[in-house]
């Protein structure tokens, strides 16, 4: 099982937050760690392309069960090897 830095996870996600800006007002240090400890089983790259590939269909901020799906896919591997 992968543990990817809490904190390097935090600064990928706040990086797109200025793409959504109601959400970058609402979003919290607090908020940017649960999404992180619930990403963390991902590596950093996984994320970012799971990232991409979900704001090129979503007008909101994605969720963390966004990007899971969009890493994981439908089966039970990891799309983005």
């Amino acid at each position: 099982m992968q543990n990817t830095d809490v904190k390097a996870i935090m600064k990928l996600v706040a990086k797109y937050l200025p793409l959504y800006p109601v959400t970058a007002n609402r979003m919290t240090a607090e908020s940017l760690q649960i999404y992180a400890r619930n990403l963390q089983d991902l590596s950093l790259d996984n994320i970012e392309k799971a990232m991409n590939d979900v704001i090129k269909k979503s007008k909101f901020f994605p969720t963390v069960a966004e990007l899971r799906e969009a890493a994981y896919g439908s089966n039970t591997g990891v799309k983005f090897y």
